[in-house]
């Protein structure tokens, strides 16, 4: 039976859960990365990102990797993503604008919720569905 992500889940557990192969990398409008990766369990999470700088920019180079581990530095606010081959993948938020209110990065997990982060620290996580 697949374990069920809650809301008080804490972010560096819910990306201790984040793990498999990457099946499917594109750019997205406007100049961000989505990342599909199937777990162990067959569930499908998507990361996507937004107001950030990321590494590899190059989809071809994260399909077929896997992920083996994730962590997030919250104060700055950096997300890595660590392949078993040794590379990875980095998230670096763009710096702070007070014009505009942009997540960074959201990751999107099989039990249909989704957790937001930035700007800055600030953090969401909730049903993907709802507002």
């Amino acid at each position: 039976m697949p374990s069920t992500v809650t809301t008080d889940i804490s972010p560096s557990d819910l990306l201790g859960r984040f793990r498999g192969p990457v099946f499917d990398a594109r750019h997205g409008y406007p100049e961000t990365m989505q990342l599909k990766v199937t777990d162990g369990e067959g569930g499908v999470w998507w990361l996507t990102t937004f107001d950030s700088q990321y590494t590899p920019s190059d989809p071809d180079d994260l399909l077929g990797k896997a992920v083996v581990g994730a962590g997030l530095d919250e104060r700055s606010g950096l997300l890595t993503v660590d392949f078993a081959d040794g590379s990875a993948f980095r998230i670096v938020p763009n710096p702070l604008d007070p014009e505009y209110d942009l997540t960074v990065w959201s990751l999107f997990t099989p039990d249909g919720m989704v957790l937001i982060w930035g700007p800055g620290d600030r953090r969401e996580f909730r049903k993907a569905s709802s507002r």
